[in-house]
């Protein structure tokens, strides 16, 4: 009946719509015909896979850095035997705020704030803003096996892709084991291995808002997240009580994500299926730790980090059509970090910290500040 409505003019294309905006329309065929496309554009869920895995990504580096730098030296060895007038002990006294050697355990706080930006492709960017804290305990074990730590913490979590006019809020609970081992040391040097894994639950309140701002449509999106960190480096002393320490090592990085539902307005139904993902990243970094008068400590950090293994793609039930897309995320990562720490007591500090994640092609800023007080009991 197309070409008999409008006075036998037929249906004008450029003037219909589909409530949801996922549709668009086309003339096909003869007069009065048409057929519609699928926009995707305008689809949530890829953007909503993008958002959750910049966010683990992001917040993977960033406090796996904090984790390893409270791990990696938290405990002196004791070792005395002298190289160039001084101990070893006596130069991880002055990178340690650690005092009492009959003290076992290591704890700490740590308050966070994250925030990044991301190109997702078609103009559409992502803006977030995070904020969580972080606590954590190691103890020293028996027969210099090595220090065995846990932690856990939360993060809330503001997003916005302006151009799909999506908001994605949410909060993340996420726990982990620490395991650090020096297991050689020569004169001024120490060589150890550090392992980090995690397990977090993400949930995600997605709300869509039609074009023209006639209505909404909102879920919730439940995430769980698993991984591990490994590293293996060494510390050397350097003659002005500098310390270097060059690290290489891999991050995985995976994810389940549970069904997921949007029904829109107009009866159009918007369903994900459940789906994994994985990433394997090679990494390495190079950190320079400076001891100042009046018990302050200084670091800098420089590193990259390379996708080496992606597997992530997601499959769509849009009404009648099934669809599927591979996930496109930055392959390349440059990697700046800075810290101070002062000593408060014999057996405290605290330290502020900054994080900065630049992306290959510029599609991911990210800075992320940190403060931690620890104590040693």
């Amino acid at each position: 009946v197309g070409d008999k409505i409008n006075n036998g003019q037929g249906i004008d294309v450029n003037k219909l719509h589909s409530v949801s905006g996922i549709y668009k329309f086309e003339n096909f065929g003869g007069k009065g015909e048409y057929r519609a496309i699928i926009n995707r554009d305008e689809l949530s869920g890829k953007t909503l896979a993008q958002s959750i895995i910049y966010s683990q990504r992001v917040r993977n580096v960033n406090l796996s850095r904090i984790l390893r730098e409270a791990t990696t030296q938290v405990f002196v060895s004791g070792k005395e035997g002298e190289v160039n007038g001084k101990s070893l002990s006596q130069l991880e006294q002055l990178h340690t705020n650690h005092r009492d050697q009959n003290s076992q355990n290591h704890t700490f706080v740590i308050p966070y704030y994250q925030n990044f930006s991301a190109d997702l492709g078609n103009d559409a960017k992502l803006k977030s803003n995070s904020s969580g804290m972080l606590i954590a305990t190691q103890r020293e074990l028996p027969n210099d096996y090595g220090v065995l730590g846990i932690y856990t913490g939360f993060e809330n979590a503001e997003q916005k892709v302006n151009a799909q006019r999506l908001d994605l809020d949410g909060n993340s609970y996420y726990a982990g084991l620490t395991y650090n081992h020096s297991f050689y040391e020569d004169d001024l040097t120490t060589y150890f291995m550090n392992l980090t894994t995690k397990l977090d639950y993400i949930e995600r309140d997605v709300t869509k808002t039609y074009l023209g701002y006639i209505g909404s449509v909102s879920s919730t999106a439940k995430v769980f997240g698993y991984g591990a960190n490994a590293r293996v480096g060494l510390s050397h002393y350097l003659k002005n009580d500098a310390k270097i320490t060059p690290q290489i090592g891999f991050n995985y990085l995976g994810m389940h994500s549970k069904p997921f539902t949007l029904n829109h307005l107009g009866g159009t139904r918007e369903h994900y299926y459940s789906q994994n993902f994985n990433f394997v990243d090679a990494v390495a970094t190079i950190k320079y730790e400076t001891p100042w008068i009046n018990r302050f400590k200084t670091s800098l950090a420089l590193g990259t980090i390379i996708n080496v293994y992606k597997d992530a793609e997601g499959t769509l039930h849009l009404d009648n059509n099934f669809l599927s897309s591979e996930l496109d995320i930055a392959r390349l990562y440059g990697v700046v970090q800075g810290g101070i720490s002062y000593d408060l007591t014999k057996d405290s500090d605290i330290s502020l910290g900054y994080s900065g994640i630049f992306s290959s092609a510029n599609t991911i800023r990210s800075h992320a500040f940190m403060f931690r007080y620890a104590w040693w009991w």
